[in-house]
């Protein structure tokens, strides 16, 4: 009996390591000469790629900064890339080189690429043909996951008078979903009147070749959870391109957008009218056989994004652009203001025919051609306020808390502050089954149950932006937990911290003056003047006096 169940365990075991996934291992002190595993792993991405053999394998890649001298090529197999922490694993072009290129061979494939935990600096790529994506590109037939990763400053460029697309990410595959990532500084530039998206461009493209038409893509994408600043891009979509072919004699597929729980700050667009510093979508020609394009916004924080002219200065506040004939809009919950510029609207729309659905928005003004029943005619009744309105008066930061990016990584965001009429503001369901693609059963659900920091409604009706506002409940004067609390000059260090907790302090009248998310054991709190604090860390809170 004792051998049966040996040869039975030795079996299992052959039959587990036969299915197991290939991993690959990748160190600083690594070498491209050693095998890949975890105790010889190689010393750059580009050399681990080449090696993929399986669908399921997994690269780790360990903290450090690689230095790329040449991109990437990503093989055709479903993949995961994954770093200790977008922190501290750091990919570099170098201002010279692009990161990752999943056209060349991945292209065509219907396989998946996985980002996670990664920093994405300084890459650049020399437009030739127009395509972008300078840290990531995908091609035609393939989807593309990326999770909390940091891209920044990243740069798509044509000097040919060829247009760019995507200063970091250029997508035109069939599912993009991006989540819990920060964008700062990205740009997508070009000697010619066009360079689109700043951070991401998605584009609906086709084949043209032969007698049969191809869709290839992109036909659904999601991002989420992430923030966007100081991104630019010579003309449309600062940050953000959603772009469907436009020819009215081609049949097409009809495509979803989707932007929930982000925040747009200081997004530039150039080129005068060239609109949509923040989001800009294009859908196709009037004509029935251009599909439908739906793009969705629910929960965004969109502030300061503007217009520039040649010297980089303020022209015209326009944050969101949408444009063509073949669209539909959906928007709930969203903060859209600006105090860059007296002229221009935070949102327009420069066809009539889409209708437009809205509810419970705060929009700095709202633009021409705009014949949605929801945002003019019921405007009242759904809620939406539209006039012109600063961060000031919404009670607004205009400043990054968890910025600049710490030790360990976290996604910068924007607070309301006390008082705001964006507090229970919003709705706690906004479902939609009018989408276009995928065709859904029943309704979905396109309010999210947390807010970009992943914590739940505080009062039991969401607020309007990406950020959920907690007021003070402090009525101990002793925090329940073990957490240690010691003044410093500048602050208060607080010890003994959990994985995640969300910090916040308030003065003696309930205003709230500091708040973070930490990942961290302990943290600084920055005090500006002496006095009693009440620190609220996961909903406990206790009084302390700094001096």
């Amino acid at each position: 009996m004792k051998k049966k169940t040996t040869l039975l365990g030795l079996f299992c075991a052959v039959v587990l390591s036969a299915f197991a996934a290939q991993e690959i291992y990748v160190s600083p002190t690594g070498s491209d000469e050693n095998t890949g595993t975890s105790g010889s792993p190689y010393a750059t991405l580009a050399k681990a790629v080449s090696m993929v053999s399986e669908d399921g394998a997994v690269i780790y890649v360990a903290s450090g900064t690689y230095v790329f001298g040449s991109t990437a090529i990503i093989k055709p197999y479903n993949q995961t890339i994954v770093g200790d922490d977008a922190a501290t694993t750091i990919f570099d072009g170098n201002n010279a080189v692009a990161l990752i290129d999943g056209q060349t061979e991945m292209q065509g494939s219907q396989k998946t690429l996985t980002l996670q935990k990664v920093a994405f600096k300084n890459a650049k790529m020399d437009v030739t043909a127009e395509t972008g994506g300078s840290a990531v590109r995908m091609g035609a037939k393939t989807n593309l996951n990326v999770e909390s990763c940091y891209f920044y400053k990243n740069l798509s460029e044509s000097t040919s008078g060829i247009i760019a697309w995507g200063g970091a990410i250029y997508f035109c595959g069939n599912k993009l979903n991006v989540d819990k990532c920060f964008f700062e500084e990205n740009s997508s530039k070009s000697s010619a009147t066009e360079g689109y998206g700043g951070a991401i461009a998605v584009r609906h493209l086709w084949n043209t070749g032969g007698t049969t038409h191809e869709v290839l893509g992109a036909t659904y994408a999601v991002i989420k959870n992430s923030t966007f600043y100081k991104n630019f891009c010579k003309s449309k979509g600062g940050a953000v391109y959603f772009n469907k072919q436009l020819n009215a004699n081609l049949d097409d597929e009809d495509a979803t957008f989707v932007v929930q729980n982000c925040v747009f700050l200081e997004n530039k667009g150039g080129n005068g009218l060239q609109l949509g510093a923040a989001v800009a979508l294009s859908s196709g020609s009037n004509s029935t056989n251009n599909k439908e394009q739906s793009i969705i916004l629910t929960n965004n924080t969109m502030c300061n994004n503007a217009i520039v002219n040649s010297a980089g200065d303020p022209t015209y506040k326009n944050t969101v652009l949408l444009e063509g004939f073949r669209y539909t809009s959906y928007m709930a919950n969203n903060l859209i203001t600006s105090s860059l510029s007296a002229n221009g609207e935070a949102l327009f729309a420069n066809q009539p025919a889409p209708i437009e659905y809205g509810r419970n928005n705060i929009i700095d003004k709202i633009g021409a051609n705009i014949n949605g029943a929801d945002f003019t005619t019921n405007a009242v009744a759904m809620n939406n306020v539209v006039v012109a309105v600063t961060p000031e008066e919404l009670k607004l930061s205009t400043t990054l808390s968890g910025y600049p990016v710490g030790t360990s990584f976290a996604v910068p965001y924007l607070t309301v502050t006390s008082g705001s009429v964006a507090i229970n503001g919003g709705v706690n369901s906004y479902q939609i089954n009018t989408i276009a693609n995928p065709a859904p059963a029943a309704a979905v659900e396109y309010v999210l149950s947390t807010d970009m920091l992943g914590f739940g409604i505080q009062q039991g009706v969401r607020d309007l932006g990406a950020f959920e506002f907690s007021p003070s409940t402090a009525t101990t004067t002793e925090l329940i937990g073990k957490n240690g609390f010691v003044n410093e000059n500048g602050g208060v260090r607080v010890s003994k911290l959990n994985s995640t907790n969300r910090i916040m302090v308030y003065n003696t009248n309930g205003i709230l003056v500091y708040q973070t998310v930490v990942r961290d054991t302990e943290t600084f709190i920055p005090l500006t003047g002496s006095g009693i604090y009440v620190i609220s860390i996961n909903g406990k809170a206790q009084k302390h006096y700094f001096q």
